[in-house]
């Protein structure tokens, strides 16, 4: 893995690759630690939007190019912020240059291109990170993994994880968006999660039954189901035996709040939480009490996850945790590859 040598700090030379809706979240952390960046998108218009966000705050650490590959061959990390199906082109262009990685999750849009950047970045000895970012260091599902881990709700049975958004508008307005595969898009971040908390062994979760269902109002609007809906199991470490749970994913649907929800139930109680809620609710011995987390609501995950990647490339060898590193990622991209084939035959 190569670096800057002028380099100060945290502060990297970043190339991002898309100035989507998700940038900004990535952008600002890193300008915050000093980094320069530099930022592409085949939008000029969004870029030039981008650009001019930041300019006045971060006057000479972020510019707008033109060329993805200069970005690249210039940079110490590359960020890839494009819509899913475009990661592997720009994060197999980063790796071969040995840069470090970063890729907004899903990982890839295929089992099989996730398994040749893996074997792509063991082979150039280069740091890559998927963004699993949202979940495993928002302080909500970090205090439910702590409260899980330390035996409180007795043996772990089940994790039941569901993600909620409507991605209809986004769809509407954008037509890269309508290639958007629901399984990996959204249901990456509901099986990620219950993959963590239930302290999975790097196996890929088995996926026992799926479901699909169209809205009766919108038949036509999309190739992919507008609910998901899969039973699978989990390899655990701390049960003697698997872990049940659900996988729901509701992605053209309507909802009053986005996010991710997530219960989670032993033999001596259960927690529900939710990342929009504010907190979560905790019944020991059918006593439910609702414990209010300040922090959550004021928490950027994007920040922390900032720090801990920087300070892992800087510090190199590195330690991940809790940002998965390839023994998870493949494991979780094998059990999205399996959903999407039973959930959708035609695909096989």
């Amino acid at each position: 893995m190569i670096l800057n040598p002028d380099r100060k700090g945290l502060g990297l030379s970043i190339a991002v690759i898309g100035a989507g809706a998700v940038a900004p979240y990535h952008v600002k952390p890193q300008l915050e630690l000093g980094s320069t960046v530099m930022i592409y998108d085949k939008n000029q218009t969004q870029t030039d939007k981008l650009v001019n966000r930041y300019r006045s705050e971060f006057s000479g650490f972020i510019s707008s190019i033109s060329d993805p590959h200069e970005a690249i061959e210039r940079s110490d990390l590359v960020m890839v912020l494009t819509p899913d199906h475009l990661h592997t082109s720009y994060a197999a262009d980063a790796l071969a240059k040995r840069k470090a990685v970063f890729a907004e999750k899903p990982f890839t849009t295929s089992l099989a291109e996730a398994r040749k950047l893996a074997d792509l970045s063991k082979e150039q000895k280069c740091l890559t990170f998927v963004g699993h970012w949202a979940t495993r260091l928002h302080p909500i599902f970090a205090d439910v993994k702590r409260i899980v881990e330390s035996g409180r709700i007795g043996s772990l049975q089940n994790v039941d994880t569901s993600y909620e958004h409507n991605m209809r508008p986004v769809k509407e307005q954008n037509e890269t968006y309508k290639r958007q595969n629901p399984v990996y898009g959204g249901g990456v971040h509901a099986l990620d999660l219950g993959f963590w908390i239930a302290n999975s062994r790097p196996l890929a979760p088995e996926i026992l039954t799926a479901e699909g269902s169209q809205l009766e109002d919108h038949p036509e609007d999309s190739t992919y189901p507008e609910h998901y809906s899969f039973n699978v199991a989990y390899d655990s470490y701390r049960s003697r035996s698997s872990v049940t749970g659900r996988v729901g994913i509701d992605y053209f649907i309507p909802q009053k709040i986005h996010g991710i929800s997530l219960v989670v139930t032993g033999t001596d109680g259960e927690i529900r939480a939710h990342n929009k809620f504010g907190g979560y609710l905790l019944a020991e011995e059918n006593k439910p009490e609702f414990i209010f987390h300040p922090a959550s609501e004021s928490y950027l995950p994007a920040d922390r996850f900032a720090q801990i990647m920087n300070n892992n490339i800087v510090r190199y060898p590195p330690l991940h945790d809790p940002i998965p590193n390839f023994s998870e990622v493949i494991p979780i991209m094998e059990a999205l590859h399996a959903m999407d084939r039973m959930a959708n035959p035609s695909r096989r």
